[in-house]
């Protein structure tokens, strides 16, 4: 780099920041399981995007030879590296593991065949510094990237592991309060899935340190809005004739109004909240859950279970109320036709042969499609785990020789 380049302003503001970077040990104390894959978005989405234009036009000019040498990198770096020192101290720990995802590595694009999973999602523009600030996560930070499956998973098997490891074979129950005295470590993320996990939880939106037990709750969130109440009442005018002669006239008469019982989310946490995502699925990762049946109905069933086996048992049982022991099922090509638009729009490349499923279908029973939905909310354990494989068939998505012709 020349020792001196006429008329340029490197940026003061940005070039006298303070380096806010800690190599957080691995190690030691509690420990904060970190959700990486949310920190290159909270610096891109507070960055202009003419520093990054101004970054490339260094690295063009030869001014610097990466755009990771740039001051306008190295400020979004900063700030990287402040949010996450921040969520390591409000966790109350001491040291920290980052994990992000290789979105396009995943088991659950073979288990989903209901709907693409996550097929809904448009390849949009990364913020500013996005590639390279992942890269600088796992380059100086030591993030894993997690491979064949999602940060999220390995936040929920490093969480079971250290559950395994001393507590389990001290005979310590997961999620008791033995378990909340002497966990080790804090899952930091805003996932609602991450909650599934009996840990401490710490939400980076909130800040809200929480802790999760096994079975967990559900917590319903309501339509803000009053719903009118209306009763039946006399007029003191009656028939004159007719069928109705001698009857008093009536009319409906607004009598106050109430808060209204519809649910507009419903989150919650442990065992609870899993099986409430098999009942209503999820849209952010394209996965449906039982037809007919949504907020409303899972709580009510789910609420007032104790066990697992009552959370699973009701949840069978709404599912067999819908579709029987089994039905003839046609996946949805018109869902799968979409998946593949949006990615031949998108990147240029089409995905798996989604396509053969036109007129395809299979007798699936109520089981079956409670297994798929099941696991595909379902967060890891361990690697490779998959929710009640030794209990059910596993069905792939792009097995041709199991979806058999079917006229439409």
């Amino acid at each position: 780099m020349p020792d001196y380049i006429p008329d340029f302003d490197y940026g003061g503001e940005i070039a006298e920041k303070e380096d806010n970077f800690i190599l957080w040990p691995t190690e030691g104390g509690r420990t904060a399981l970190i959700d990486a894959d949310l920190l290159p978005y909270r610096v891109g989405f507070v960055t202009d995007e003419l520093q990054e234009l101004e970054a490339h036009r260094l690295v063009e000019d030869g001014h610097f030879p990466r755009i990771e040498d740039t001051p306008q990198f190295q400020s979004a770096f900063d700030l990287l590296c402040t949010i996450l020192n921040s969520w390591v101290r409000k966790a109350g720990c001491q040291s920290a593991i980052l994990y992000s995802t290789k979105s396009d590595d995943n088991f659950r694009l073979n288990v989903a065949y209901s709907e693409p999973y996550k097929g809904q999602r448009v390849t949009s523009s990364k913020p500013p510094f996005f590639s390279e600030l992942k890269t600088a996560m796992t380059e100086r930070h030591g993030c894993t990237l997690a491979s064949g499956n999602e940060a999220d998973d390995w936040l929920s098997i490093e969480a079971w592991r250290r559950f395994h490891a001393e507590l389990g074979p001290a005979g310590v129950k997961a999620g008791s309060s033995q378990h909340k005295e002497l966990c080790d470590c804090v899952i930091v993320s805003n996932d609602k899935d991450s909650t599934i996990t009996p840990c401490y939880n710490l939400n980076p939106d909130t800040m809200n340190l929480q802790w999760v037990d096994l079975i967990g709750k559900l917590e319903p969130k309501y339509k803000k809005a009053m719903i009118k109440s209306y009763e039946i009442q006399g007029t003191g005018e009656f028939y004159k004739k007719g069928a109705k002669a001698g009857q008093e006239k009536t009319k409906r008469v607004c009598v106050g109004e109430e808060p209204s019982k519809a649910i507009e989310k419903l989150r919650g946490s442990g065992l609870m909240f899993f099986y409430s995502q098999i009942i209503t699925g999820d849209t952010a990762d394209n996965y449906k859950g039982l037809k007919g049946k949504g907020n409303t109905p899972a709580l009510d069933i789910l609420s007032n279970c104790k066990t697992e086996k009552d959370l699973y048992s009701a949840t069978l049982a709404l599912y067999k109320e819908v579709h029987g022991e089994g039905e003839l099922w046609v996946p949805n090509y018109q869902g799968t036709q979409k998946y593949y638009d949006i990615c031949m729009e998108s990147t240029g490349e089409p995905p798996k042969d989604w396509s053969f499923w036109k007129g395809k279908g299979a007798f699936l029973t109520a089981y079956d499609l409670m297994l798929e939905q099941g696991r595909l909310a379902w967060m890891e354990t361990y690697e490779g785990d998959l929710w009640r494989k030794s209990k059910g068939r596993v069905i792939n998505p792009f097995d041709k020789e199991f979806w058999i012709d079917y006229p439409n």
